[in-house]
């Protein structure tokens, strides 16, 4: 049998969901998962699996979920094979209020038999339908030569069935783990739900897109008893979580002692815990596809935690866990140093990053967003597990932190989880710095050389604080200007000069003020005809 040349599809990586409504009163819920074709050599194993999960009153389930717990109306499953790839799909009828308890109940079958297999009557029972039914459906002269016929025009030989059945009385309880856990996998799993509709009339798309805004716009923000702000957010279009912690801190907290602590901070709070070790962590996360990252800002810190739905509360343990009991390790702190100090290094001889430093120097003598965000050769050496641990108890403090939860949740659920991990964390007094910066009131220039081909320039400017209402017309300006591929920059040196590799403007907010800046990335040679042009592209707009 030649195969035909057809594209191949992508192999599914993150689990899919789709909801919609139809007119019935009984609701129907399929969980497929991509299968196998004809001709491939699993076909036997996943056969034998979904006889044995679905098919016929002795099947698992069957048994458990209509017969025991009563949750259906019907359920079954079913390997559908075609010459291309084909599914593995568990369906059922049933009453909407028990479609999540319901699909619970089918992937803890699912992981069962992954994990433990099938008993050795299941497996022969299932093997003795597949005879049977061979043997039934080739009783005359007439159905032999359909099923022949057959045979030979989807798989090239006409005696495919009856090899089959051989095939199948070979399938041994390890090849059906083998098939459970390479095909029935989470990444690889479709939902498919399709409730009753309402006895009010369908929404017209109007009235849908109005209640699919105001979705996006329920947030509920909670403020805990110690003070911590709760936002929550219920999404179920995918069974994805985000989870993000922030404190306020950051650069903005730091002074030429401790320049880079909070990043040192920040990256050994999740190496290790009281009770669990970097590697533990990494393997508890990457185990179940979880993302745990830590960042540091100019104004703030904080943790961000991704997950399936599923594992709400294994995600809720190790944020606990991360927050109340970390160690800072000195191992990981030395190997953070060493990799801050590199770092530092290698800005130096990066163009972007250098220049945007000394943009910075040039725009603060005083504030803190004129240090580095990775500290400098003095003060890395300075800091230790101490004063990780001691810039970590200054902002831990509930009135200082904002938890977001959002995605494929039960809100209530989650804040009564919420609520019993961080009581235990008292609110306390904090201040926090109180950063002064006096006006520019002259220009100022720095010129720096650099053995490379490019060249930079950059202008920059103090802008408004974050609370500021002229932050708006600022943002605006910025874009306008420095849009990479729209703005007035990007028209009058790239399109009409072609005299810069890349280019842009951004504004970066602060709390007692921020900044903006336009940069050029130029060759030598076009240095001061593009700072003519961002100067007079800002004072178009004066």
């Amino acid at each position: 049998y030649e195969e035909r040349n057809l594209p191949a599809v992508a192999q599914q990586i993150t689990p899919r969901h789709y909801e919609d409504t139809y007119a019935t009163d009984l609701a129907r819920l399929s969980i497929a998962y991509p299968g196998v074709s004809l001709l491939d050599r699993d076909l036997y194993a996943m056969d034998v699996l979904a006889m044995i999960l679905g098919q016929g009153e002795s099947s698992r389930l069957y048994q458990d979920i209509y017969q025991k717990q009563k949750l259906v109306y019907q359920i079954s499953s079913y390997n559908f094979t075609p010459v291309d790839r084909g599914l593995f799909e568990i369906s059922c009828l049933l009453e909407e209020k028990n479609i999540e308890t319901v699909k619970a109940e089918i992937l803890k079958q699912v992981a069962l038999i992954k994990e433990k297999g099938v008993d050795k009557e299941e497996l022969e029972r299932a093997k003795r339908q597949t005879l049977s039914g061979y043997v039934f459906a080739n009783q005359t002269p007439a159905s032999v030569a359909s099923s022949r016929s057959l045979d030979e025009a989807f798989t090239g030989d006409y005696k495919f069935s009856e090899n089959y059945v051989k095939a199948v009385e070979n399938v041994s309880a390890e090849d059906i783990i083998l098939a459970a856990n390479r095909y029935l996998v989470d990444q690889a799993e479709n939902v498919i739900i399709l409730k009753p509709q309402n006895k009010e009339a369908a929404p017209s798309l109007e009235t849908a897109s109005s209640t699919s805004n105001k979705v996006v716009e329920d947030i509920q923000k909670v403020i805990l008893d110690n003070g911590l702000t709760v936002l929550l957010r219920e999404d179920h279009d995918f069974p994805l979580v985000s989870l993000r912690l922030n404190l306020r801190g950051g650069l903005r907290e730091e002074n030429d002692e401790i320049n880079g602590v909070t990043e040192l901070m920040a990256d050994a709070w999740i190496k290790g815990t009281k009770s669990k070790t970097a590697k533990e962590i990494s393997a508890l996360t990457e185990g179940l596809g979880m993302s745990l990252n830590s960042f540091a800002g100019k104004n703030s810190f904080g943790l961000t935690l991704d997950f399936l739905s599923q594992d709400i509360d294994t995600a809720l343990n190790l944020l606990e866990d991360v927050v109340k009991n970390p160690v800072f390790p000195s191992d990981e702190i030395a190997q953070i140093k060493e990799d801050m100090s590199a770092s530092l290094r290698e800005r130096d001889f990066d163009i972007s990053r250098n220049s945007g430093f000394q943009l910075r120097q040039l725009l603060f003598e005083k504030h803190p967003f004129r240090l580095y965000e990775g500290g400098s050769k003095e003060s890395i050496l300075r800091l230790s597990q101490k004063t990780c641990e001691q810039q970590y108890q200054k902002f831990l403090t509930p009135n200082n932190m904002v938890l977001s939860v959002f995605g494929d949740i039960n809100a209530q659920e989650v804040l009564k989880q919420i609520k019993v991990k961080f009581k235990t964390i008292k609110k306390k007094e904090m201040k926090l710095a109180r950063n002064y910066e006096p006006d520019i009131n002259s220009p100022r220039e720095k010129s720096i050389f650099m053995d490379k081909q490019q060249a930079m320039v950059l202008v920059g400017f103090h802008a408004p604080s974050m609370f500021d209402q002229d932050r708006y017309g600022v943002e605006v300006l910025t874009t306008l200007i420095g849009s990479s591929f729209s703005g007035r920059l990007f028209t009058k040196i790239r399109e009409d000069l072609g005299r810069a590799y890349t280019l842009g403007g951004f504004y970066v907010p602060g709390i007692e003020l921020g900044y903006s800046y336009f940069y050029v990335l130029t060759t030598d040679e076009n240095v001061i005809k593009s700072k003519e042009i961002i100067l007079q592209e800002i004072k178009k707009l004066q």
